[in-house]
This record gives structure tokens, sequence and C-alpha cells, in this order.
């Protein structure tokens, strides 16, 4: 790297650090803290910090999801007490309070803690299958008193079929693990994140349906569901008819890119179109400050929508 490629990376860097640290709640002490952060790599492997009451021990390899969380910010944490509030006057009632919840690709817990935590949960089915997530996840269990009783972690993919699948390791983002179906950049996308190169281990599949089955939970108790698996929401729905057909509002992770890469856009449109739910642009929603509920025009459009690394959520509430 030439000494002017240099110069201009660490001005990016700084740059993006400077966008970033502006949604913080206190920003100088954001970067006070990237700035310790950034120290401590080379020391320890975990840190940990305290985030809205609830602590979290993240790794130092992880650029996304822990950074963020050390600056001092949950990921997405915003949005989700706005979803919560939006599906509860949707439902006229708490969207989570005393339900059981599923949580599909739960990470570290930084959705998990505030569902059972501060929006009062009365369960959690928790599935993470990233061996490095997972050991995180437990320990922030651990760290803020929460035992089996409230959330039960299972080291398990949600897939449409049971078995074993790849699944590809990113370096530097906890949040970008995935489960490969196929070699490659999806048709028309660039290869992004050095996809190609990524270690891919194998980890247990299993259908959702079965899982509630097998850990005694009836469909019909099931309150609210959580899905962000990067690509894979079409095969876990595809897994889940009985769940889809009930009453839960899910809320997913919608992202035209890396739905495309595991062969799964025309599958998860085709499920949610066949399902009859009421589909709402959760972050549109929030923008514009008013319900924003989609045709099927609008849905099937989309994918043109959320081009590139756009994404949004949506949520599916029973008709």
């Amino acid at each position: 790297m030439t000494a002017a490629s240099a110069l201009r990376r660490t001005s990016w860097r700084a740059a993006r650090l400077a966008r970033e640290t502006l949604s913080f709640p206190h920003p100088q002490q954001a970067i006070l803290r990237w700035a310790a952060f950034a120290a401590a790599r080379p020391i320890t492997d975990t840190v940990s910090t305290t985030v809205d009451g609830i602590r979290y021990f993240v790794s130092t390899r992880d650029q996304s999801v822990g950074r963020i969380v050390f600056m001092g910010r949950v990921p997405d944490g915003g949005f989700l007490d706005d979803y919560l509030d939006l599906i509860g006057k949707e439902l006229g009632r708490p969207a989570v309070e005393g339900a059981t919840c599923v949580e599909i690709g739960a990470n570290i817990g930084t959705t998990t803690l505030p569902l059972v935590l501060q929006h009062g949960a009365g369960f959690c089915l928790a599935l993470e299958p990233a061996p490095a997530n997972l050991t995180l996840l437990r320990a922030n269990l651990a760290a803020n008193g929460v035992g089996p009783d409230r959330v039960r972690v299972l080291p398990v993919a949600a897939s449409d079929r049971p078995g074993t699948v790849d699944f590809e390791l990113s370096s530097g983002n906890s949040g970008d693990h995935r489960i490969r179906l196929q070699e490659g950049p999806a048709a028309h996308e660039p290869e992004l994140y050095d996809e190609r190169h990524r270690p891919v281990i194998a980890v247990p599949a299993e259908r959702a349906d079965d899982i509630l089955a097998e850990q005694d939970v009836d469909v019909s108790e099931v309150g609210f569901v959580w899905i962000d698996t990067q690509g894979h929401e079409g095969h876990v729905l595809a897994g889940a008819p009985k769940l889809l057909a009930s009453a839960a509002p899910i809320v997913m992770e919608y992202w035209p890119y890396g739905l495309r890469r595991a062969a799964g856009l025309e599958l998860l449109h085709g499920l949610i179109r066949d399902s009859g739910r009421r589909i709402i642009d959760l972050r549109e929603t929030v923008r514009g400050g008013s319900l924003r509920v989609l045709s099927q025009a609008e849905f099937d459009a989309l994918p043109e929508h959320y081009r590139n690394q756009q994404f949004t959520d949506l949520a599916l509430l029973a008709t």
C-alpha cells in the first residue's frame, strides 16, 4: 500500500467514525470507547461493558456488533423499541410482555436480553449456531442473572430441513455469519466482504416447527418471533409452516442481496404471499411516522427498492 493510499484509508476511517458516533447518546464518550476497544485487541480477546443497564461481553475481533456495543449502543436497539411499540398498537396490547418468544439468529444476546429484561418477555427460545457467538451469548445471560427458566439457548440453525449445513464465518462481524447454500455471489450481484474466502464449518440444522415440538412449546403459545439469519429467512419460514400460520407477529430482516445469495428471495416472497399476512415495512414506518402496510405490488417491488446492501425489517402480522 502506498503512503497516499494509506492516508486515504485513514481519512476514510476517520470520516466514518465521525459520522457513526453522531448516532450514539454520548458521542465524545463513544470516540474514547472506540479508541479503548482498538487498544484492547492485542491484549485480550474479550471486553465487557454495560449498555442501558445490561451487561455485555463482546469480542475485540468483532468490528461490527461488538465494537458498537462497547461504544455504548446496542445495534438496532432504538428500532427494537419502536418496532414493539408499533406492533403493540396494532395488537392492542404490549407486543411481548409475558409472551413466549422465539429468536432465530440470537447472536450474542443484543435482542434476547432487551426482550426479556426491558420488554418483559416471559420466556425465550434463542437459536444461535455460531460457536463464538454461543459462548458470549451464554456469558451475557449469566452476567445478567438470566437463567434457562427465562431463556433457553439452542446451538442449532433453523432451516427448511434437518441435517448438517455449511456455515461461513465472518472474521470481523459476528452478525454476518451465514448458512452457505451456493458458491460465489448471486447472479448480477458483486461479491462483498470477501465471501468466497471465508472459513466454513458444519453446524446442525432443524426445522423451526420441529424445534418447537422438541422443546414442548405449542405453536399457539408463541407470542413473538424475531428472525435475523443473513439471507436464510426464506428457508427458515419454509421449515416453519405452523409458525407462519399462527397468530404470532413475526419480525424479520429483509436483505435482498443476502436472500439472493442464499437462493432464498423467491422462496421467501412466495411463502409470505401465500401466508395472507399483512406486511409492514418497519424502517419506512419508523422514518415516516405512519404505518407502512405494503400492497402485494409494493411487496413484489421491494428488491428494487432495497438495492445493493440496503435492507429493512418486515413485520408479518396475522390478518
